[in-house]
């Protein structure tokens, strides 16, 4: 069950959705969080908090089972006052040399200052992995799922 309400976030008007995960205590969960930019429909489809989780799972234990795992620290946004410290745990090289000339760089002593309380947003990169159509929320191999409430995105079967 979905409820629909508009936040204000740095001035901007934004479409949440969130769920309800008990109702006795009404707590809520903000899972979906729906900016004008979006395209809802064909290709950017909204998925339930179950799903998530379960892809989440998925790539989590792919990454477990590899022989060796890239981790990226590098930012995102230029400016300091917006910029986001961004985390990549990928499999593959080239997804790892593709972060990194993606995001911005710096030297080794101020990421590890900069990084000591965790990064902003993590991307946690299966690509090799396929998520299965079988599976309910799941309509293709192919997966990309950006959770804003917790500050993550999935990439299965790229």
């Amino acid at each position: 069950m979905y409820t629909q309400a508009f936040v204000l976030v740095d001035h901007q008007k934004i479409n949440v959705s969130f769920m309800t995960i008990s109702q006795k205590k009404k707590v809520f969960h903000f899972f979906f969080i729906f900016f004008r930019i979006f395209w809802w429909g064909d290709v950017n489809i909204p998925i339930e908090l179950k799903g998530y989780l379960r892809k989440r799972g998925w790539v989590i234990d792919f990454l477990n089972l590899e022989p060796r795992i890239f981790f990226i620290d590098r930012y995102a946004g230029f400016d300091k006052k917006y910029r986001k410290n961004i985390r990549v745990i990928c499999s593959r090289p080239y997804h790892a040399l593709f972060m990194k000339n993606m995001l911005l760089r710096d030297d080794e002593s101020s990421l590890k200052k900069n990084f000591l309380s965790g990064p902003d947003f993590t991307v946690l990169n299966g690509g090799e992995f396929q998520a299965d159509p079988q599976t309910e929320d799941v309509t293709s191999k192919t997966s990309i799922n950006v959770n804003f409430s917790d500050h993550e995105m999935l990439i299965l079967g790229t």
